[in-house]
């Protein structure tokens, strides 16, 4: 198969029109420069090739007439023994847990699909996945103590700028697991600002996986799914050849975020500049005949949310702000996975840090149980105590710490 280089793209494609190129490697946000056109002879018009074809506390045994009994004394106790746990037990910050579901297709770095990502008409013009890093980065920085969040990138570094099916490649694995504070982890990811991408838009497989994921976390918290594309879906699973794995929309990808939302997953969609035309009938490995805000419309009410069109960088930003900020805050009270029977000797770290027992977080700082008699099941974070642990991540409750060594 032959590669299609940017420079043969036909004036004139309509906003969602798509083109991978070949090859990976920095470039320029404002300018693109050609390869060498004498080696092809493909048509013009296509993104991808198209063809001509962590010690317990010590313990006393006392012994009755049925078996031995683990106790410990507890020094602020009356001398009654109390039970204790041998294991510190974690106190996990319940959140929402949210994938992100990012394309990074050739068509994020053609030059035929620069924006303008400040909407000043004086500035260069820049590539779409530039402003996705940037919104990415901006966003998460301010709202990764607020969810956990994971992502899922597609297609794969392995995916081509063929005209076939290699250029649907994907990773069956989530590209970054949903888990506290992951900022970091994500851009990690994430191909660098300025990389040059390639690939087409096996985009109902990643909303699978995301999907596959998240039902996997135990977690009766909500669970949503925000997919930032340029491209509307193809690499069908069924196409018969490679043209109709491109130049055909993919029909299921419609039911399968429906399918997610009755299973408790909503599904959000962030348009980059979607075009309100009909796309025609033009082998530009693009699905024809479709309008591309109506099919974001659709998907966007198949996963019970309105849709989003943002039509620069600044409007990418405030969407994914708006939806991560309506997602409920983290609770400042904590279940614990074992009830505890006294409420004596236990003590809660943050980030390794010992918090002081307060009687009342209206007046104090620290934490509480949230009952005055056992079973204690749970514990309340005072409010700067809380913000500790959103930001840290971090938190344990030791029971029985203080006995005598």
């Amino acid at each position: 198969m032959r590669r299609l280089f940017l420079w043969t793209f036909a004036a004139g494609l309509t906003a969602c029109s798509g083109d991978p190129v070949a090859g990976t490697g920095a470039s320029s946000t404002t300018t693109s420069t050609p390869e060498d056109p004498t080696t092809t002879d493909a048509p013009t018009t296509g993104p991808i090739d198209p063809p001509t074809t962590e010690p317990s506390p010590p313990s006393t045994t006392t012994t009755t007439s049925d078996s031995p009994t683990t106790t410990t004394s507890d020094p602020s106790s009356t001398g009654e023994p109390t039970a204790c746990t041998a294991d510190p037990q974690p106190l996990r910050m319940r959140r929402a847990s949210v994938v992100l579901v990012l394309e990074k297709s050739v068509t994020m770095t053609s030059d035929q699909h620069y924006w303008d990502h400040d909407s000043d008409p004086n500035t260069a013009r820049v590539p779409l996945w530039l402003s996705v890093h940037a919104a990415v980065h901006e966003v998460l920085s301010d709202l990764e103590d607020r969810v956990d969040l994971g992502a899922e990138l597609f297609p794969s570094a392995e995916a081509t700028n063929m005209y076939d099916a290699t250029a649907c490649a994907y990773d069956p694995e989530i590209s970054v697991p949903v888990a506290a504070l992951h900022h970091d982890e994500i851009l990690a990811a994430m191909p660098p600002a300025n990389a040059k991408l390639r690939g087409a838009y096996p985009v109902t497989a990643a909303l699978e996986i995301a999907y596959d994921h998240l039902h996997s976390r135990e977690s009766d918290e909500p669970k949503l799914a925000i997919a930032v594309l340029r491209s509307l879906p193809a690499c069908r699973a069924d196409a018969p050849d490679s043209t109709s794995l491109f130049e055909s929309y993919d029909g299921s990808a419609e039911p399968t975020v429906v399918t997610a939302r009755y299973t408790g997953i909503r599904t959000h969609f962030i348009a980059l500049d979607a075009s309100d035309e009909n796309t025609g009938s033009v082998n530009d490995a693009q699905p024809d005949d479709v309008v591309p805000t109506e099919v974001f419309a659709a998907l966007a009410s198949a996963g019970g949310t309105p849709v989003n069109n943002a039509r620069d960088q600044a409007q990418l930003a405030a969407a994914l702000r708006e939806i991560l900020e309506s997602l409920p805050e983290p609770s400042c009270v904590l279940q614990l996975d074992r009830a505890l029977q006294s409420d004596d000797g236990a003590v809660v770290r943050v980030d390794g840090v010992d918090v002081p027992r307060a009687d009342d977080c209206a007046a104090e700082q620290g934490w509480r149980f949230t009952t005055a008699a056992p079973p204690f099941t749970a514990i309340e974070l005072c409010e700067a105590t809380c913000t500790s642990l959103r930001r840290s991540g971090v938190a344990e409750l030791v029971d029985c710490v203080n006995v005598p060594q």
